[in-house]
């Protein structure tokens, strides 16, 4: 993070008055994460502290390894708004634990329910997946979160790493739950199924 960075990050998020210790230890942990420069060039350009619960995002990044979560969050409405959303329909963490909602980033219908609801994992490799999938069915992308529930997932590995039983795993929680994938390997990703639509 450069330090015109580090003043742009202050100031963008100076205005949901954080103390001071809490916005300290915000910026230690953007210096000390891989994704530090990342996070700090999509909050320094100013277009993302509007969106609905920017502040839980600004929360999150204060925790330990929290960064990753963050980054994924922020560069995804990052993607929506350059897909032509409008800011004011998408919305970070919309959450309600007892219906098993948990979207990291949404897209809004008029009436404030989510239309495109997201939940965004990162996992080291392909073994990981289907850890992640139990989660996301159960307490985060339950029936009736969203018209459209989509869990996305960065896989730290090769699209090659992708096996038959992996496949058929992500398969099997559409068919039966409802929910389309989008796999980011290294190098090429994966939607399952191929022609769900992932983006409004």
């Amino acid at each position: 993070m450069t330090p015109d960075q580090e003043a742009s990050v202050v100031r963008e998020i100076g205005q949901f008055n954080l103390r001071p210790k809490d916005m300290d230890l915000l910026i230690r942990r953007l210096k000390k994460s891989e994704y530090g420069h990342s996070v700090a060039e999509l909050i320094s350009e100013g277009h993302l502290t509007g969106i609905a619960n920017f502040k839980d995002v600004a929360d999150m990044m204060r925790g330990k390894g929290m960064m990753p979560a963050a980054h994924m969050a922020l560069r995804h409405a990052d993607l929506l708004l350059d897909r032509g959303v409008d800011p004011d329909s998408i919305a970070f963490e919309m959450k309600d634990k007892d219906a098993g909602i948990d979207l990291d980033v949404a897209t809004l219908d008029s009436d404030g329910s989510a239309d495109y609801g997201y939940q965004l994992k990162d996992v080291q490799s392909v073994s990981g997946v289907e850890s992640a999938l139990r989660k996301i069915r159960t307490r985060q992308l339950t029936p009736g979160a969203a018209n459209e529930r989509v869990a996305i997932l960065d896989v730290h590995d090769s699209v090659n790493s992708l096996d038959k039983k992996h496949l058929e795993i992500l398969k099997y929680n559409h068919e039966n739950y409802g929910i389309a994938f989008r796999l980011r390997f290294n190098d090429g990703s994966v939607t399952i199924p191929p022609d769900h639509p992932i983006y409004p």
